[in-house]
């Protein structure tokens, strides 16, 4: 897996959450909570940390805005790189429980990165019940996705308590100091690159394009039929939220979890033929459903925001490679064996759509736009969006992360303008959901969780 050092400016995904952090009701801090039965030795956590700085610039690296229009954001390695402006150790108040925990993430993500320095920084969380302790790993989702941001874990890692002997430290990478001119210059012949590559494309696709018709008149106009009606179904304008009560957006937000047998969740799938990513989504369907008949306000469908990794196996952990597909989830009054096949053919549906990575070249033409005209446009679409839902694989077993056991591994995911992001982290046998709510939009969070979590008990009664 590469490091990503090569690639020194963002991509026009990365640069669009960059410029969206500008308003704090996107901010785009994504959290990571590994919940451990001791806490990690210090020295070995310190070296380790500094060996991963070391193997992963991007750690290493600060963002400097680009003097030339039009041109994204580049990474710089920063001169004056401090680990320990990074670290942090707090102690829970009693009773040390992981509600204790989740406030702490909820502070800390809330709070801006220091923009001279890495958008990254680690907190270990001390004082939990039977002598456990929590760490909590916040960086900015420009250095990377959900998948990715698994991946770079995966380097903290070892598979037992003593660990494998580390080996002398890599070197360091060498800082830059760059000076407008140079700036301008990195700049310009970045544009140059990808206007080459862009041109590129073009012919090529132009070719290919005139190729078929030449074979297939008649079919390459209804392919092209077919494409922008699938374009417009993606990316059609969204004025309001299809919820009624999770109307509400704010810069606040709150965290929970739920955690429960994955292999029980894959049997429940299986009974009705189905993946475990459609049984994800009808225990949230499910949950919600309920939520909304709380409140008298009961739903036939939300609308759901659901990034689709294209991360390659070549592709640096330090980025983010997704397309965000955009449909409406089912919420009726369905039996659960019902709304799991109704949820299956939605999402069946929306993996065959000819132009599901539409939404990425818009991404590329909005990237192309000033910040103050990126965050209203984007602002748009996301805003009246209800939910964001993420589904990341993790590990089978349990790691370790210097000689304590990794017991529970969440990802809170950013809202990204929804009224709520739900992720499932698969862990150790266990799926881990980190649930992050917009507290202007979901008033009663505790009855929330209890309405997802019974979302989650009908699904996996399938599973028998």
């Amino acid at each position: 897996m590469s490091d990503g050092a090569g690639e020194r400016f963002m991509s026009r995904r990365d640069a669009i959450l960059w410029d969206l952090d500008r308003d704090p009701r996107f901010r785009a801090g994504v959290a990571s909570l590994l919940v451990l039965d001791r806490e990690p030795d210090q020295d070995r956590f310190l070296e380790k940390m500094e060996r991963i700085t070391r193997l992963q610039p991007r750690l290493r690296q600060r963002v400097v805005e680009s003097p030339v229009p039009f041109t994204p954001p580049r990474w710089l390695v920063d001169g004056g790189f401090d680990l320990a402006h990074h670290l942090r150790r707090v102690q829970v108040e009693a009773p040390g429980d992981l509600r204790a925990v989740l406030d702490v993430a909820a502070t800390e993500t809330a709070a801006p990165f220091e923009p001279d320095r890495p958008q990254w920084r680690y907190t270990l969380c001390t004082g939990l019940s039977g002598g456990r302790a929590a760490l909590l790993q916040v960086a900015h989702h420009a250095i990377a996705d959900g998948l990715g941001g698994v991946e770079l874990a995966a380097e903290f890692f070892d598979a037992d308590r003593t660990g494998a002997a580390p080996g002398p430290l890599p070197p360091a990478p060498e800082a830059e100091d760059l000076d407008r001119i140079s700036l301008t210059r990195d700049a310009l012949e970045h544009v140059g690159r990808r206007s080459l590559a862009v041109v590129g494309g073009l012919t090529a696709t132009a070719g290919s394009a005139l190729a078929r018709i030449g074979r297939d008149p008649v079919g390459s106009v209804r392919s092209g039929l077919a494409y922008a009606s699938s374009a417009l179904r993606l990316m059609r304008p969204v004025n309001e939220t299809a919820s009624p009560v999770m109307r509400g957006r704010s810069e606040d937000r709150r965290f929970d979890v739920i955690d429960f047998d994955f292999d029980a969740l894959h049997r429940a799938a299986r009974t009705a033929g189905a993946t475990v990513n459609d049984a994800f989504l009808t225990a949230i369907s499910t949950g919600l459903g309920r939520y909304h008949e709380a409140h008298d306000a009961p739903v036939d469908g939300l609308r759901v925001t659901m990034p689709i990794s294209t991360r390659s196996a070549v592709d640096p952990s330090a980025s983010n490679r997704n397309d965000a597909a955009r449909f409406e989830l089912p919420v009726g009054a369905d039996d659960i064996a019902g709304r799991l096949a109704r949820v299956h053919a939605v999402s069946s549906a929306m993996r065959r759509e000819p132009a599901l990575a539409a939404p990425g070249v818009v991404a590329g033409i909005i990237g192309l736009l000033p910040a103050r005209v990126t965050v209203p446009v984007m602002g748009s679409f996301m805003f009246h969006m209800d939910l964001l839902v993420s589904n990341v694989p993790g590990f089978p077993d349990s790691p370790y992360l210097c000689g304590a056991r990794v017991e529970q591994w969440y990802l809170l995911g950013p809202t990204e303008g929804s009224a709520l992001a739900v992720t499932l982290l698969s862990h150790a046998g266990r799926s881990c959901v980190g649930i992050t709510t917009d507290v202007a939009a979901v008033e009663d969070p505790d009855r929330l969780v209890a309405c997802l979590r019974e979302g989650f008990e009908s699904v996996l009664a399938l599973a028998g």
